[in-house]
């Protein structure tokens, strides 16, 4: 994506549920996913029910997605990381993680994510 056009698509915003993958199926039970909150922490998750298998900080960087990434149990502190947006509209993310793969966040709609059995919808 030319740079003028990687500007202009900064203005979509990164926070909701996004799967991680080509395939950008939001009903597939299992599929990888984030949950990017407005306050700056993120949740790695299993659709639809969970459980949440990362936690970390993540941030905005314009042409770049930074985080930090934590696997629970927590064992050290987490690095920050950047993964470089190749392509980046108000519905899907193509990025290079660090080590150089190839990552794809689709937008999941609303309702994509619920809360596990027996726990109580917030």
């Amino acid at each position: 994506m030319p740079l003028a056009s990687l500007l202009i698509a900064a203005a979509a915003p990164l926070t909701g549920l996004w799967v991680v993958g080509e395939a950008a199926d939001c009903s597939r039970p299992g599929a990888n996913a984030w949950v990017l909150m407005a306050d700056g922490l993120y949740a790695e998750t299993s659709l639809p029910r969970g459980p949440i298998t990362a936690v970390g900080r993540w941030r905005d960087g314009g042409d770049r997605l930074i985080y930090t990434h934590a696997h629970i149990p927590f064992t050290a502190p987490a690095p920050e990381r950047a993964m470089v947006m190749n392509e980046r509209t108000e519905q899907r993310l193509a990025m290079t993680a660090p080590s150089g793969r190839k990552r794809v966040f689709s937008r999941c709609p609303a309702g994509s994510l619920s809360a596990p059995p027996g726990q109580p919808q917030h």
